[in-house]
């Protein structure tokens, strides 16, 4: 009987896990939204989904998340074996503070745009319009 019931409760938590990432890959829901959810006992599941495959899902490119999850561990400056495992649980853990969520949103945004010829030593240049 009580085999049954954690065959139920998996099946469950299965659920809720592709639920949510169905809806992350779907435009539905947003990083934010995700994060917000696995932060509420309910979503405690939540929080064993892997951030690369999170990422992924989300659709940044799969060489961009490794990137950007080994660039937020070195970051935060901590030793991890296989910095692609790690769960959104090490992410949202309280006693880290925002350093690792600010750190990998850091890893994320998009810093294409260089700065200007001789910065920053050189006069900003002057552009009719």
């Amino acid at each position: 009987m009580d085999a049954l019931l954690l065959n139920e409760r998996k099946d469950e938590i299965r659920q809720l896990r592709a639920a949510e990432l169905t809806r992350l890959a779907d435009r539905t829901s947003t990083l934010d939204d995700l994060l917000e959810r696995a932060s509420t006992p309910e979503g405690e599941p939540l929080r064993r989904l892997r951030i690369l495959q999170v990422l992924v899902t989300a659709g940044v490119a799969n060489a961009v998340a490794v990137r950007a999850i080994r660039l937020a561990v070195d970051e935060v400056e901590e030793s991890v074996d296989r910095p692609t495992t790690l769960t959104l649980a090490w992410l949202m853990d309280a006693r880290s503070g925002a350093r690792r969520l600010d750190a990998l949103g850091d890893a994320l945004t998009d810093r294409e745009v260089a700065p200007g010829r001789g910065y920053p030593f050189a006069a900003p240049s002057r552009v009719r319009r």
